[in-house]
């Protein structure tokens, strides 16, 4: 039974050897040192009993704090009890550890560790004697194999890349306690003082094939095909954090936003894109300022600072007429573009805004009005004393004057009232405002509008006569009807 675990215990040694894990070298070496007794015959590692052995080493790293390891030894064992007996036998063992390093030893060449692990021990050729005769006597236990756990201390120092020398102190307690022929108290266990010297090898993995071994190489997963430094990082010859693989401007420092590509006025567009890389501009106008956010840029905006449209060069156009609102003299009406925007209701060339009369065709020199007629001669109306009431005399001259205010619209009337001297001052201013309001309500009763009659009355103060005869009196009770042009 005990051979067989000792197979087993072979057996998991080769699996360990041949596990595969990432990016992790192999060592081998020699192991030398001594043995020493511990059990009923004599308690106390240190006794001064020893006896030689050698063998093989193996470890597998884990990563810088951890490795598996195996080893494989020979030599003999045994004690000398003073007066007594004394036993030696051969021993072939075989364990494996758990190394934990105290330092990471992929930084540090002196590394301090502790391990644990499970051995088996075989034993032949066992002899068992007295110390004072030399008498052999028989152990029929002597022989056989043990089951033991090894726990200890070690020191290592890397001499190079690829060599190493150790030393350790392995305590082994086994699952016997008749190898030394005494049974009593304690199974026997032993000591082992080695040294060794080891040999690191294998290429270790290289995972991304960019001939950077993967324990060396910072940036393991970099696409197959791509060029690396001494580090396996992909290259970036313009030290901007972008790899050249990935920077669309790879000589030229750039940003990580922009691909690696740069951007000198800081709007977010990249240089070799941008069609104005000297000022900041907007993704919608290819990087060119655009300040009234019309989508026309400044250097083809007619009006910069007013939002406009693409047709009109960047200008607005309110009233949508098709003349932009700088050049619009209505630009809250539609109009045309010839009247520079405005409307010109009676196409007669003159604008609804200055013409005078829009809704008649008139020219520009009378202000959008029909040309005026030649100013009638209107004769004083004259009066019999006292009297102010509208005669048959009077009609025709002022039918005269209705029909060309009619067709002045613009044009007005003065209407002023007069009297010879006939009489009390005060009558008299009287008689003349009632010749005055006289005219006016004929003229009103004829479709003249109130505001385009103007009346005053002056009495007996503005005769254009003499009094001193019937005939002045006569001219100077009078209505004048003066025309008053625009």
């Amino acid at each position: 039974m005990k051979k067989t675990l000792f197979i087993v215990i072979l057996l998991l040694a080769n699996v360990l050897v041949n596990a595969q894990t990432k990016d992790l070298p192999n060592s081998i070496g020699i192991v030398g040192g001594l043995i020493q007794y511990n059990g009923d015959l004599g308690q106390g590692f240190y006794n001064g009993n020893t006896k030689p052995f050698g063998g093989l080493g193996y470890a597998r790293y884990i990563n810088g704090h951890f490795d598996f390891v195996f080893n494989a030894t020979m030599g003999r064992w045994g004690y000398k009890e003073e007066n007594n007996v004394e036993f030696d036998t051969k021993m072939l063992q075989a364990n494996v550890q758990f190394r934990i390093k105290l330092l990471n030893s992929d930084s540090n060449k002196l590394v301090p560790y502790i391990f644990a692990g499970i051995g088996a021990a075989d034993y032949s050729d066992y002899e068992l004697k007295t110390t004072t005769t030399g008498a052999v006597i028989s152990n029929p236990d002597g022989n056989g194999t043990d089951l033991f756990v090894p726990y200890g201390v070690g020191l290592q120092y890397r001499l190079t890349e690829r060599l190493n020398i150790s030393l350790q102190e392995t305590f082994a307690y086994t699952d016997h306690d008749s190898r030394d022929a005494e049974v009593r108290l304690y199974n026997e266990s032993f000591l082992m003082h080695t040294i060794g010297l080891s040999y690191n090898f294998g290429s270790g993995k290289d995972t991304d094939n960019d001939g950077v071994k993967d324990n060396k190489d910072k940036c393991p997963e970099t696409p197959t095909g791509v060029k690396v430094d001494e580090k396996g990082c992909p290259l970036d010859r313009d030290a901007d954090m972008v790899y050249d693989y990935l920077d669309s401007c790879p000589d030229t420092k750039g940003v990580i936003a922009l691909h690696g590509c740069p951007d000198k006025d800081g709007d977010g567009i990249a240089d070799k894109e941008d069609q104005c890389p000297d000022e900041a501009g907007t993704l919608a106008t290819k990087g060119c300022p655009d300040k009234d956010g019309d989508r026309v840029i400044d250097k083809e905006d007619h009006c910069p600072d007013y939002a406009g449209s693409l047709q009109n060069q960047g200008c607005p156009d309110r009233d949508e007429d098709g003349v932009v609102d700088v050049e619009d003299n209505c630009p809250d009406e539609r109009g045309t573009t010839f009247m520079h925007g405005c409307a010109d209701t009676d196409k007669d060339g003159v604008a609804d805004n200055v013409d005078k009369c829009p809704n008649e065709v008139g020219t520009v020199a009378n202000n959008g009005c029909p040309d005026q007629e030649a100013l009638p001669v209107l004769e004083n109306l004259l009066f019999a004393s006292g009297q102010f009431a509208i005669n048959k005399s009077h009609q025709a001259t002022l039918d005269s004057a209705t029909k060309y205010l009619k067709n002045n619209p613009l044009a007005k009337l003065l209407v002023e009232g007069y009297t010879d001297n006939t009489g009390d001052n005060k009558i008299n201013m009287t008689i003349s405002k009632n010749r005055t309001n006289a005219v006016i309500k004929y003229l009103k009763n004829k479709g003249i509008a109130n505001n385009r009659l103007e009346g005053n009355s002056f009495g007996e103060t503005k005769p254009v006569e003499s009094n001193d005869s019937e005939e002045g009196k006569a001219k100077n009770r009078r209505v004048e009807l003066k025309i008053i042009k625009p």
